[in-house]
C-alpha cells in the first residue's frame, strides 16, 4: 500500500510540472497541391524536441519549455522550412 501512495504522490508532481510547459502543434503539406506530407521530421533548433507528421500531416510537441524557438521541417524531396520567433507559453498550446 505505502508503493501505492508514493507513486501517486510522484505522479501528481509530475503532472503538476509539465503542466507549466507548453506544445507546438500543426499541419505540415505541400505548398502547390495543399496535399498532407506524412512522415515529414519537425523539430526545435537547439533542443532535443523532435517529431513527424501523421498520415494526415498533423504534428505535436509537448513539454516545452516556455519561450521563443525556431521550428525546422523537413521531408524527402522537399526544401527544408524554418519557421523563426515560435512563441510557446505555460499551459497553452501554439498552433
Amino acid at each position: 500500500m505505502k508503493i501505492l501512495k508514493s507513486t501517486l504522490i510522484l505522479l501528481g508532481t509530475a503532472h503538476f510540472l509539465l503542466a507549466a510547459n507548453g506544445s507546438i502543434m500543426g499541419i505540415i503539406g505541400d505548398e502547390k497541391t495543399k496535399m498532407p506530407l506524412s512522415g515529414a521530421e519537425i523539430s526545435i533548433q537547439k533542443t532535443n524536441f523532435i517529431t513527424t507528421s501523421d498520415l494526415k500531416g498533423k504534428y505535436i510537441i509537448t513539454n516545452i519549455t516556455p519561450g521563443i524557438y525556431t521550428l525546422q521541417a523537413k521531408s524527402i524531396g522537399y526544401k527544408t522550412m524554418i519557421l523563426k520567433n515560435i512563441q510557446v507559453e505555460k499551459n497553452a498550446t501554439t498552433k
